[in-house]
């Protein structure tokens, strides 16, 4: 998703004969306007789109219940705590099929599987979380530009992890980190910038992400002719077609702003048949 602002700029004036975008800003911002509309319309629509669909990562504090969704949540999908998927449930549902609790949460009979339900902008796990995860000791880290090497023995970790790394002096190796294991013993990471000595000092720890949250963000509606488009680059013609239609349609020219707007249809059909196709696999696994 490469295609900015600027782009569609460039391409509704294609089409409409110019070869640059317009210089008056009060012309760019109208289109920017238009460009905003088009995306909300498919962004926003009932059924969330593929392409919003994002991991977080979040950690138990033992006896607590209730979490923060993600602040770009739009509709929660699926969670995993310590590797066990979560179902979603409706919270009208949880009195209906779980024993009534002593405790703040419903109690989680021997036979139902794991489960969470949204309550306003938190998520509720059931059953509680008992425990939150410790730290663990790291024997080293290394580093080759921004590439950094962990050696953790036995550290049981998958590749796609999110470990925070803390202790160390250089303060480049220290942050949450979504690492790719090499090895029963180390794993890499890439940090936001070189670390200014290797192997990193200090009493280094490592500390897992338990809970694997996806969800539906909301989307980002461009601001400037440098934004990006969330939608896919494929589907540019869709927001830049919409735009041609109000163009046309704000000069009175019912016909081209017609065929703009087949066109937007068509392509508005083609992306919502992409995201049928992409919700076979949506509960992630």
């Amino acid at each position: 998703m490469s295609k900015t602002i600027s782009d569609c700029h460039l391409s509704l004036a294609y089409r409409l004969g110019a070869s640059s975008a317009p210089a008056s800003t009060t012309e760019l911002a109208k289109r920017l306007n238009w460009f905003k509309h088009a995306i909300d319309l498919v962004c926003n629509s009932e059924r969330p789109m593929w392409f919003l669909r994002v991991k977080a990562t979040d950690i138990t504090i033992a006896d607590v219940h209730t979490y923060a969704q993600p602040t770009d949540c739009r509709q929660l999908i699926q969670i995993k705590v310590d590797g066990y998927k979560y179902k979603k449930i409706p919270a009208d549902e949880v009195y209906e099929r779980y024993e009534l609790p002593t405790s703040p949460v419903p109690i989680l009979p021997g036979f139902q599987s794991r489960a969470f339900y949204e309550y306003g902008t938190d998520y509720v796990l059931i059953p509680t979380a008992s425990s939150a995860p410790s730290a663990s000791s790291i024997t080293s880290i290394t580093s080759v530009a921004t590439v950094c090497t962990v050696t953790q023995t036995a550290h049981g970790y998958v590749s796609g992890d999110y470990i925070t790394i803390a202790g160390a002096v250089e303060t480049a190796y220290n942050g949450k980190f979504r690492i790719t294991v090499t090895g029963v013993d180390t794993y890499t990471y890439t940090s936001s910038s070189t670390p200014s000595a290797t192997p990193a000092t200090g009493t280094l720890t490592a500390l897992k992400d338990n809970i694997q949250i996806w969800y539906f963000k909301k989307p980002t509606l461009p601001t400037s002719v440098s934004s990006g488009i969330v939608i896919p680059d494929e589907y540019e013609d869709l927001i830049v077609s919409y735009a041609e239609g109000r163009y046309w349609s704000a000069a009175h020219k019912r016909g081209k702003a017609s065929d703009a707007f087949t066109e937007y249809e068509s392509w508005v059909d083609k992306i919502t048949k992409e995201n049928i196709r992409h919700s076979f696999g949506e509960q992630t696994t």
